[in-house]
């Protein structure tokens, strides 16, 4: 059984994004039209199944900043 084994480039790109549900069956292109009408262009949703989507910025920067 092959592994997979997550380089330091994998986890720096994944900690700059989260995991969000999409609720009431909206549609992905529909909810991403939505975040770029409310000006957030560098921001994009990448399915993950169901009703999962992985929140990313375009830029690399974290999309939650603390």
């Amino acid at each position: 059984m092959r592994s997979y084994r997550s380089t330091p480039v994998d986890a720096d790109w994944v900690h700059n994004g989260i995991v969000a549900t999409i609720f009431n069956g909206e549609a992905i292109p529909v909810v991403q039209n939505r975040i770029l009408d409310a000006g957030f262009n560098d921001v994009v949703l990448i399915p993950m199944g169901a009703d999962k989507v992985f929140v990313r910025s375009l830029e690399g920067v974290d999309v939650m900043p603390t």
